[in-house]
């Protein structure tokens, strides 16, 4: 779950180590993957991607390489008690994101 507390100075939030369902642990059995049974971090930043284009101002930016993922909190207004990342963008984000999980 992504929280943001509009009262925070804060407006880069850093995301470490989203990768880790995805990386190579032994290339001679090909087991791909830390915890294999946990939802990867990989969904909340295509969360993130998807209410980039669908509720304007809430995020001014995203960079991401292979390790880490920088969000940077755009101008929106938002409420700090009931904000939920998934309620940011459109029913056919959901639907992609759904066929993820």
């Amino acid at each position: 779950m992504l929280t943001c507390n509009p009262n925070t100075r804060i407006k880069v939030y850093v995301i470490e180590d989203w990768s880790w369902a995805h990386v190579s642990i032994d290339r001679t059995t090909h087991i791909q993957g830390f915890y294999p049974k946990q939802k990867p971090l990989t969904i909340l930043i295509f969360e993130i991607l998807l209410a980039c284009g669908s509720t304007p101002g809430l995020i001014g930016q995203v960079i991401v390489n292979e390790n880490s993922a920088w969000i940077t909190r755009g101008p929106r207004e938002i409420d700090p008690l009931s904000f939920k990342i998934s309620k940011q963008f459109h029913q056919r984000g959901r639907d992609l994101i759904s066929a993820l999980d």
